[in-house]
Parts: structure tokens; sequence; C-alpha cells
């Protein structure tokens, strides 16, 4: 069954009337999700919707980091091949696909496939109809954000001259056409995204949102500007099955990273030799695998200072140390800052 909603209504509804304000479609809103908490005023903390379309579960949360950049993080579960049609205004989108896989299209025109661990950028003219494209039994974890010529052009005007041609124009004179490029998730990106994703309450908890969606803004401009110059490296093509085992190796290291596994037996469980895997994996996602690890440990050992009462010692356990002399060596080559100082400066706050 395709769930196909018609998001074209020009009568707006009083359910959309309070998302007028916000840079999103409202009517869309209205008729695929419910807003279940948050003001609609005051969007820097956060409005929580759940879908309404059927056979679907979980959540998307809008997040307004400053006026004209907007941060969208989803966690759905799609039990019905699902159409999405969206009338949205020109703004250029960053989409960092955590899980999940979905196909974009604008005006019935397919434009790129979403694929698991990968970014899709995408700028499109005002008011043009967007098709999202999900199949039966994809789970979506997902991060976007969300910026208008407005807001690039008072944070990022130096940039102009390095851009691809057409978001150069966007930027400059918000003139949008429509342009569209994925590109791997690098490992920065996905830290960063996962954080994003997975972000607790807290009383840092915005001030962390807007840091990190800054961060993985710029991540995704500096690769973008590398492609655009030419000055990304010329290597041999990495084919399907290739990129699938590398996605299946981050999977697992993500699963596992208390307790990595060691290169070879990543490598046989993934399929592939360890030289190949070793220089693959840094080539597509960015860094080594040991470093794409301590990421991990240390993402995760950070948002356990913040949400919990746990000993540096128990942390340092939870996260695979076994002595926490070396987790707080780690920590502070990682961060610049060691646990107990982390812990006493978000007492502060």
């Amino acid at each position: 069954m395709i769930a196909a909603l018609d998001s074209g209504n020009t009568h707006m509804s009083s359910h959309a009337a309070p998302y007028a304000t916000l840079g999103v479609d409202p009517i869309s809103i209205a008729h695929y999700y419910e807003l279940v908490s948050g003001d609609p005023g005051q969007p820097e903390d956060g409005l929580r919707f759940q879908p309404v379309f059927p056979g679907a579960t979980g959540y998307r949360e809008l997040v307004r980091i400053m006026p004209g950049f907007e941060l969208l993080v989803g966690d759905i579960q799609f039990e019905e091949s699902t159409v999405i049609e969206l009338r949205e205004s020109a703004s250029l989108k960053f989409h960092f696909r955590l899980a999940g896989d979905h196909s974009i299209g604008l005006n019935s025109r397919e434009l790129y496939h979403v694929g698991h661990h990968t970014v899709g950028v995408l700028l499109h003219p005002d008011n043009v109809m967007k098709q999202e494209v999900v199949k039966a039994g994809e789970h979506e974890r997902s991060v976007t954000l969300i910026c208008n010529a407005e807001f690039l052009r008072r944070e990022l005007d130096y940039l102009t001259d390095v851009l691809p041609e057409t978001l150069e124009h966007f930027v400059r004179d918000g003139l949008a056409d429509t342009f569209s490029q994925t590109v791997p998730l690098r490992a920065g990106m996905a830290v960063a995204a996962l954080e994003l994703l997975n972000a607790a309450p807290s009383p840092v908890r915005r001030l962390m949102l807007k840091a990190r969606a800054s961060e993985l803004l710029a991540l995704t401009l500096e690769a973008l500007i590398e492609e655009a110059s030419g000055h990304a490296r010329e290597e041999p093509i990495l084919n399907s099955r290739d990129m699938h085992c590398l996605n299946q190796a981050r999977d697992r290291l993500e699963r596992d990273f208390v307790t990595p596994p060691t290169i070879t037996a990543l490598a046989r469980s993934v399929g592939l030799n360890e030289a190949k895997l070793m220089h693959a994996f840094k080539r597509v996602f960015g860094c080594t695998i040991f470093d794409y690890t301590q990421a991990l440990r240390m993402r995760q050992a950070r948002q356990l200072l913040e949400t919990t009462d746990l000993s540096i010692t128990e942390i340092a356990f939870d996260v695979g140390y076994e002595y926490s002399s070396n987790f707080a060596t780690a920590f502070k080559r990682h961060f610049g800052i060691t646990p107990s100082a982390a812990r006493d400066a978000l007492k502060m706050n």
C-alpha cells in the first residue's frame, strides 16, 4: 500500500496555523504530523511531532538553531511503503542519513537516492513539490540542516567564491535553481550527526545543538568545496559491494565500540581483506578505524558525563577502558579538557 497525501491544499487548517511562522510548510506538517510537545512560539526549545500517516511510528523534532538555520532530526519506522509530498519554499538542505534508505524527487522527477550513511544536498526553487519515497520496513534515523539564503549570506558570504556555482548564486543573490548532490558520510559528520540525534535533555542542550549543527554544516561545506575545486583526490572508484562492506564495518563499530573487533576479525566479518578495509575506510569516512572507534567512545563518555551521576571510573569502564587514567588521557586528547573538568563545567552551567 502506498500512502500518498496531498499537501497542495491552499486553505490552511486551524491545526496548521500555529506552525505558519516556521521555515517549513505548515500545511504539509498538518497533513503528515501532529505536534505532541513544544511551543510553536519558541522553536528554539524544540517542537516534537509524531507521524499520522499509515504504518509509521516514531518522531521528528524541529529546532531553530538561529534565524534561517533549522535542525530536523527523525527516528521513524515505516511499516508501509510511503510517498510523502511536501510543497516547500526555497532553502538549502543537508540530509544526513544514519539508517534507512529513500529516494528524493521534485515535481515527480526523481533526483537521487539517499542511502545508508550518505549525505544528500538539495537546493530547489520556491514552491516546488518534493517527493520522498520510502519502502516498507525502512527505519529512518536522520538529521537534516535547513538553511535559507539570508542566513547563509550573513554567516558565509566570505565562502561564496569557492562554493559550487549554483550554491554561490543562492547565497549571494537568493537565486534558487535546482542543485542536488550526494557525498559519503565522513566520520566527523557521522559523530556530530549522532550527537544531534541522540541529544538528551540537559541544561546545556540548546548550546550543544547549536555547536554540533554548526560543526556539521562546516564539515559538509568543506566536502562540497573540495569537490567543486577539484582538490578531492582522484582514486579508483569503489564498487557497490565495497561500499556495502564498508557500511557493514561501520555499523559493527557503532554497535561494538566498547569492545571493538580486531582489524582481522572486522575484515573477515565483512568480506574484505585487511589492507583494503583500512585504506578504503579512511578514504570514504575520513579517518582510521581506530580513530572512528575512539570518537564513538568519547561521544558516549561525554553524554554520560552530561546526563548521569556515574563516577569517572564507572564511565571509563562503560566506554571500554580498564583503567580510568587511560580514559582520562584519551578524553583530554580528544576534547582538550579532563573528564573531571568537563563535569565541573557542566555543573556550573
